[in-house]
């Protein structure tokens, strides 16, 4: 970021030292206009989201209030080794640029300014060197193995592998295999002590249709979700999410005395969906991201289960998986603001 901040200084600028790690402030007049550029390493400031970038502007403006900078024009560069994760921030705030680190690009959308007091060619030759700027070919970045290897395809390939070692190249009565594989029957778990059953149940399906409908829904719900919390926190979701769909359908058993076997990820899947909703509500940047493409293929999905399947589902599984991915959401995102918050409160004083 020194090196970047350092180009601008033979054109006019000067920095204003804000003492804040990962943050440089640089201003210059030209013309009667004084110019303001902002550069935020997002991965030492911890600045990430939209809320922290204007908390920032705001900080600043507070700060230049006090010298002979009072009007100017604001812009904002915002550093990170993955520019997906504030990609948000660049898309809905005026006048920011996002430099990608790991592929040393350079990205302005649409809405933002194509340049600004004529420092666009300088960030240029910093981000992609003077060799390429002066008419060399840039390379193509490779896609991250992380794109293609993330949680979200390694649950889906599982699921995939377990439905094809046990129903898909059986013969035989369907409805054994998937008992003797660990289907879910309240039965067995409240008497028999087969806890285990809660949990395999999750990873076994009855047919083709069942599994494709549960992978489609994992796919869309889980690389958002992915994407918005990382591999750790998807996992627990999921799988807290279908335990908490088995020990509803198994709660039921003691009202209904319903013994039948189930199976899914079902309680899995509906977990992510609560989650997701929950999310949308307190993210506004996650909202832009969930279109209403997405929630109509949930719905689809939802009906053509129901109509297939009929009487063969597991309500309980879908309305317990759903609950606790909602509160599960709801906690996990409450903590990551509360450090979030800590962790900038350290940086702007």
């Amino acid at each position: 970021m020194s090196s970047l901040s350092e180009e601008l200084f033979p054109i006019g600028f000067n920095e204003f030292d804000m003492m804040i790690e990962g943050i440089r402030l640089l201003y210059k007049s030209e013309n009667g206009m004084n110019y303001v550029v902002c550069v935020n390493d997002s991965d030492v400031s911890g600045i990430k989201d939209i809320e922290a970038v204007e908390g920032l502007k705001q900080n600043i403006a507070e700060t230049l209030s006090h010298t002979s900078i009072t009007t100017y024009e604001y812009l904002t560069i915002i550093i990170a080794d993955d520019s997906a994760s504030v990609r948000a921030i660049a898309t809905t705030i005026s006048n920011c640029w996002l430099i990608d680190r790991t592929n040393r690009q350079l990205i302005i959308y649409e809405n933002q300014p194509e340049d600004f007091a004529n420092i666009k060619h300088i960030i240029e030759e910093c981000v992609y060197g003077r060799e390429q700027k002066a008419g060399k070919k840039a390379e193509i970045p490779k896609p991250k193995a992380s794109d293609i290897f993330n949680f979200t395809n390694l649950l889906i390939v599982v699921n995939f592998i377990v439905y094809a070692c046990t129903v898909m190249g059986a013969k035989g009565n369907v409805s054994m295999i998937l008992y003797k594989s660990g289907a879910l029957r309240p039965r067995n778990v409240i008497y028999g002590g087969e806890i285990y059953r809660m949990f395999t149940s999750m990873f076994l399906h009855v047919d083709a249709s069942h599994i494709l409908n549960n992978m489609l829904c994992l796919f869309v719900f889980g690389r958002i979700l992915e994407k918005e919390w990382g591999k750790i926190k998807l996992l627990a979701v999921y799988l807290l999410g279908g335990l908490g769909g088995s020990l509803l359908y198994c709660a039921s058993y003691r009202i209904t005395g319903t013994d039948s076997m189930a199976v899914g990820a079902s309680g899995s899947v509906y977990a992510l969906f609560g989650a997701m909703i929950v999310l949308t509500v307190m993210l506004p940047e996650l909202r832009k991201q969930v279109n209403g493409t997405t929630l109509l293929i949930v719905v689809f999905i939802s009906l053509f289960q129901e109509i297939i399947f009929g009487q063969n589902i597991a309500i309980e599984g879908h309305v317990g998986g759903f609950i606790t991915g909602a509160i599960l959401a709801f906690f996990i995102q409450n903590i990551d603001n509360l450090i979030k918050e800590n962790k900038e409160q350290n940086y702007i004083r």
